[in-house]
């Protein structure tokens, strides 16, 4: 359960970097450029 405990958590982590991206990108790419690199 573990393996599965943390496939859900990095799948609501990515959908929480999408949405960031969509909210922020108008304003600038490069924001969500290196926050991502970080994570990743």
């Amino acid at each position: 359960m573990i393996g599965v405990h943390a496939a859900l958590l990095a799948f609501g982590e990515f959908i929480f970097t999408q949405s960031y991206r969509l909210l922020v990108a108008p304003d600038g790419q490069n924001i969500y450029d290196t926050r991502n690199c970080g994570s990743i």
